[in-house]
Parts: structure tokens; C-alpha cells; sequence
């Protein structure tokens, strides 16, 4: 399976952006948060008790939905593609705000040529929830296939950040001149450290990246030995002993993906040391999320969310010892698993 290793690479950058918030209050004890049905749903580790926290009203849905570690919520409604700030119970707090690409018309008009953004995907609050990150790409409309019934737009990814960001979110806040594109599936280590894959090269990067928000560069964590195969979804432990992330099973053109559990040292730049992997049955991974004590996994596919717990042996490159899986919401989407709630 595949192995880690350090290969500091030169070229980098990220449809990705990190967002100072001021956060709204209240504690409790572990939950996983998601999505499903349009709706921002809770539920406890096990599944025994779920609930609607937040319902969308209208025509309106929530795409993606993220918790701190006071179980404050922060979701991005659709159409808009705005923020909207949460309690732990799910009161509204403070008004909708914007992130790049927010504000861009809905994907594409062909009648009209207008360009779309792809986002804000993969939200994450950071433990305090003083910063928000996510990402997303500028798409813009090539030509219109004539033939397709109903004729289809044509189109190819710019991979940077559209420019119609709210200064009030301070979302651009990190240092000019610092590479901002083809990085994507943002996560914050408790330190503040933002982790990140590779989104470039026809959409297949081969490692995984860290920088400090408002920092001065972007560094080169670890990589695979196979450069064919792309590292997505990285997600640290609490206690920094894991990362989880995912792979292509195969090659570049699968679609299939392998869940990844290295150990870690420390934090960046020590490398994992070994590593295992396990093959997801339902094919495309995302969402990695791990619990608070270190031990269980969630993520999605395209059955629903998930939960199991994962073991690295003490031999790299073997299958992880994976036990317990369950499915806990089928049909859900965005998990982020906190104490808070």
C-alpha cells in the first residue's frame, strides 16, 4: 500500500481560505454534526439519539456544516452560498456573512455566460472557533455544447479564489505574496496550524501541506512514495498521534478511494512513521472526522455517514484494524465530529 515519505516539492498553492470569526457560547459532551435532507442534524457517538438542530426554511438548504468545541455551528446555506452562525441548540447568532466566492451567480448561465463558483466545501471551525476554513474553485463557462440534449455547458476549473471577498470576515488575512492556489480539504490541528492536500495537477495532488494563518509560507508536510496517487481529506487527532486521510485506490482515474491512518511523532514537520490503509466498500471518501478521544473515525460516502474505529499495526503498509463500523445517518453528508454539543 502506500508508504509516506518526505519530498519537499516546490510548486504549490489553493482555492482554499481561512476566515478570523468572532464566535457566539455553551458546552457539552461528544457529538457529530452533519447534513442530511437539507437540514443540520446531531447525533450522539452511537446513534442511539439524533435530532434537527437547525431546520432550512423555504427553498433554502444547508451544503455544509461544521461545530467548535463549545458545539457552536457554522453552516453554509444554499442558494446564497453565505454563512449563518449557530448555538449549540441551534438559535441564529449574529448576521450571514460571506467567503470568496459567495455573491457569484449560481454555477453557470449558458444564455448569459456567467461564471460560477464551486463552494465553500469541506468547512471547519477551529477548536475555538475563532477561525473558519474551506475552500472552492472560480469555475468559468468555456463554450456550450449544442448537441447534448439539453444543450450542456462546457467548461474548465481556474484554480484560485475568486476576488469578491468580504473584508469585514478577514478571510484573506494571511501574508501577501503567499501562494493561494490548488490547496484544498482544509483542517486545523489544535495548535491553529491549518493541514491541506494538493487540489492541482488535473485535480490529483500528491501531498499534504501546513501553514499558520497569517503565517509567511506554506510548507511541504509529507507525500506518498507512488506520485500518482492523491492525498485528500488529511484529519489530525486531538492528541496529534493520527492523521486519516484518503487515497486513490488504484490510479489517477479511479474513483474509488482508501482510507489512510498514519501515526505521527509529532506535530509538522515530523512525518508519520508508519501507516495503514483500509478500502472503502462504497467507493468515493470525504469528511474525515475523528472523535475527541482519538480512537473512532466518521466520514461519508455515498451511502450516508459513517462511524468505526481504527487501529495502526505496529507494521507499516498493513490493513488497518478496523472494528465497530456503523452507519450511522444514511443519506447525510459533512460530519464534524466535537465534545462540543
Amino acid at each position: 500500500m502506500t508508504s509516506f515519505r518526505v519530498d519537499v516539492r516546490p510548486w504549490l498553492a489553493a482555492p482554499l481560505l481561512v476566515a478570523a470569526l468572532a464566535a457566539p457560547g455553551s458546552a457539552g459532551a461528544s457529538s457529530i454534526v452533519y447534513v442530511k435532507g437539507g437540514d443540520i442534524w446531531r447525533a450522539s457517538p452511537g446513534g442511539a439519539r439524533k435530532e434537527i438542530v437547525v431546520r432550512a426554511r423555504g427553498a433554502t438548504t444547508f451544503s455544509a456544516v461544521t461545530q467548535d468545541d463549545r458545539g457552536r455551528l457554522y453552516a453554509v446555506q444554499a442558494p446564497s452560498r453565505r454563512w449563518l452562525r449557530f448555538s449549540s441548540s441551534g438559535r441564529r447568532v449574529g448576521r450571514a456573512f460571506n467567503t470568496a466566492g459567495a455573491g457569484l451567480r449560481l454555477h453557470y448561465d449558458p444564455a448569459h455566460n456567467l461564471p460560477g463558483f464551486a463552494g465553500p466545501v469541506d468547512a471547519q471551525a477551529s477548536s475555538g472557533g475563532d477561525l473558519i476554513a474551506s475552500w472552492g474553485t472560480l469555475q468559468l463557462l468555456d463554450h456550450v455544447d449544442p448537441a447534448a440534449i439539453p444543450p450542456k455547458p462546457k467548461y474548465f476549473t481556474q484554480d484560485y479564489v475568486g476576488l469578491n471577498v468580504t473584508r469585514s470576515t478577514r478571510d484573506d488575512d494571511r501574508a501577501q505574496g503567499l501562494p493561494s492556489n490548488d490547496l484544498a480539504w482544509p483542517s486545523f490541528l489544535r495548535d491553529g496550524t491549518v493541514i491541506a492536500g494538493a487540489f492541482g495537477n488535473l485535480l490529483k495532488g500528491y501531498g499534504i501541506w501546513y501553514f499558520r494563518p497569517g503565517g509567511a509560507d506554506v510548507r511541504f508536510w509529507f507525500g506518498p512514495t507512488d506520485n500518482t496517487l492523491r492525498l485528500a481529506n488529511p484529519e489530525v487527532t486531538r492528541k496529534g498521534d493520527l492523521i486519516a486521510l484518503t487515497t486513490d485506490r488504484d490510479s489517477p482515474a479511479s474513483m474509488d478511494d482508501d482510507v489512510v491512518v498514519g501515526h505521527l511523532t509529532g506535530p509538522p514537520p515530523a512525518a508519520p512513521d508508519r501507516d495503514c490503509y483500509w478500502a472503502s466498500p462504497n467507493g468515493t471518501v470525504s469528511g474525515l472526522t475523528w472523535s475527541p478521544d482519538g480512537t473512532t473515525l466518521a466520514w461519508t460516502d455515498r451511502v450516508g455517514v459513517w462511524t468505526a474505529r481504527f487501529t495502526v499495526p505496529e507494521q507499516t503498509g498493513q490493513a488497518c484494524v478496523v472494528g465497530a463500523r456503523r452507519l450511522l445517518a444514511r443519506s447525510a453528508t459533512s460530519p464534524d465530529w466535537g465534545p462540543g454539543g
